[in-house]
């Protein structure tokens, strides 16, 4: 082994970067029963995390094990804010502390460090982004839920069964992120506002994002006031409208077309019309 096989850090002549003094911030070994997860924003321990943990554990190796992120609470705990495997796994294998990097955070600091760190390359579910971006109050957390509760209707922090679900509630928070981010969140609003107040309001299958998705993208390309989609809809047949969709889709030319696109094409084609004809059904 030579000087050669190694490279410094070095930064081009053209970088000039600020000096600035070190954060407040250490390493040091925490007791893993110090560890603590804020339920607030961080998901629960699946039975999929269970095996990576045993996994982790059977073949721990301290040469493999990266230091976990904390910030401290003040009251000898420590919020984990990444490394939930890594720490189960150490306490599995027999060892009752963890290497860590302490860092003094505000709670909602606390939530946008996790988002930064596990949302790029860890599985969390929208719905754990969408609590830690409320909780670190993220504009676009905030959007997703004016936009929503503008209509009267409620993001949900956590999905349920079909059974469960309810006429009003928005599971797909990243449908409603997507659209306010294109500048359409008033169609969001207006779409559910009008859905709400419709013959199909009661129905909590209308708000599932294979019919609400489609529907914002048509109002948002075809726009039209509130009372006028509501008169849409409710001269709308739903289960007529899907079946149509479906036997379009066995067409050859449409082989290629997902059904989200080809409901969206119907309806926006169906509202051009009943604009045209100024609210008449055929």
């Amino acid at each position: 082994m030579s000087d050669a096989d190694f490279r410094p850090i070095v930064l081009p002549d053209d970088f000039r970067p600020t000096p600035k003094p070190p954060p407040e911030l250490a390493l040091e070994w925490i007791p893993v029963r110090a560890l603590v997860i804020d339920t607030g924003y961080q998901r629960p321990l699946a039975r999929e995390n269970w095996n990576k943990i045993n996994a982790i554990s059977v073949a721990f190796d301290w040469r493999f094990f990266t230091p976990v992120l904390v910030s401290p609470l003040g009251d000898g705990r420590y919020a984990l804010i990444d490394g939930q495997h890594r720490s189960h796994a150490a306490l599995r294998a027999g060892y009752d502390a963890v290497p860590a990097l302490v860092v003094p955070m505000s709670r909602a600091h606390q939530a946008s460090s996790f988002m930064a760190v596990n949302g790029a390359v860890t599985k969390v579910s929208m719905f754990h982004l969408y609590r830690a971006g409320l909780m670190a109050g993220d504009a676009w957390a905030i959007q997703v839920r004016e936009v929503v509760e503008a209509a009267g209707c409620r993001v949900m922090l956590s999905n349920h069964s079909a059974a469960e679900k309810k006429a009003g509630e928005v599971y797909s928070i990243s449908m409603v992120r997507g659209f306010c981010r294109a500048g359409k969140g008033w169609a969001v609003t207006r779409a559910l506002a009008a859905l709400m107040a419709s013959t199909h309001g009661a129905a909590a299958d209308a708000f599932k994002e294979a019919f609400m998705s489609p529907l914002i993208h048509a109002l948002a390309n075809c726009p039209m006031g509130e009372s006028l989609l509501v008169a849409f809809l409710n001269a709308q047949d739903f289960k007529l409208l899907h079946r149509k969709v479906d036997r379009l889709r066995e067409e050859p030319r449409y082989k290629n077309v997902t059904r989200i696109t080809m409901m969206r094409d119907v309806l926006l084609i169906l509202m051009q019309d009943w604009n045209r004809r100024g609210g008449v059904a055929a």
